[in-house]
């Protein structure tokens, strides 16, 4: 995964996350109901730039209501677990919650950068859940990228066909189930295309729709992944 600091094809990572979030709350809004308020949570480090872009468009729209909060913290003694040989992410090792910060009119909305297998997310939630005294009535949560559904034919390490939560649970309720979260929405391919500024055409999209150029015989890869 690229730095928020990098560049590609002259766009700033770190903007291109933020405007994905921007879109990501047009798209899909969380709206308070009365008397409560909710906070944006990001998974640390990845979900942070697009969750602040979601929060920014949230708080033009409902103002106080929303509240940016850190609870959800990363280990700096654990490596990244995105890529393991085993198929195990050690969420529990990963990331550690400051439980009971928030009284039970909290709800939250946590924003992570994708979901792949489905198993840190449902940890995470349930860390998300323990912010909140006697637990958080609704924990949200909002993807800046769509469902992962292919594995990547360039060599990345992602997962098996079957392994995609994306194909093993297709139905999004019987997923928001699994996660045990309160709903699940992803921000659409097109939608993503847009906030990188470029054509679709520069990209390949092959893990997220099926489409992207044959592997070159010399094992080079032309164009950029999403």
């Amino acid at each position: 995964m690229m730095r928020p600091d990098s560049k590609f094809l002259g766009k700033r990572v770190f903007d291109v996350r933020r405007q994905a979030g921007r879109l990501l709350w047009e798209d899909h809004p969380v709206y308070p109901q009365e008397g409560e308020t909710f906070r944006i949570m990001p998974v640390p480090n990845s979900g942070r730039p697009s969750a602040l872009g979601y929060y920014q468009e949230a708080r033009k729209n409902l103002g106080e209501q929303v509240e940016w909060d850190e609870t959800l913290l990363a280990s700096a003694y654990y490596g990244r677990n995105f890529i393991k040989d085993s198929g195990k992410r050690a969420a529990d090792l990963k990331f550690y919650p400051i439980p009971d910060q928030f009284d039970e009119n909290t709800s939250i909305v946590l924003i992570d950068d994708s979901i792949v297998r489905g198993d840190t997310t449902k940890k995470i939630v349930d860390m998300a859940r323990n912010c909140i005294k006697a637990g958080a009535k609704k924990v949200h949560v909002r993807i800046p990228s769509p469902e992962i559904k292919n594995p990547c034919p360039y060599g990345v390490n992602m997962s098996t066909y079957e392994e995609f939560i994306a194909n093993r649970i297709p139905d999004i309720i019987e997923r928001e189930q699994f996660l045990r979260t309160t709903s699940l929405r992803h921000l659409s391919l097109d939608r993503l295309i847009q906030a990188t500024g470029l054509p679709k055409e520069v990209f390949c999209t092959h893990c997220l729709d099926g489409n992207g150029p044959p592997l070159p015989k010399d094992g080079t890869i032309p164009l950029r992944t999403i």
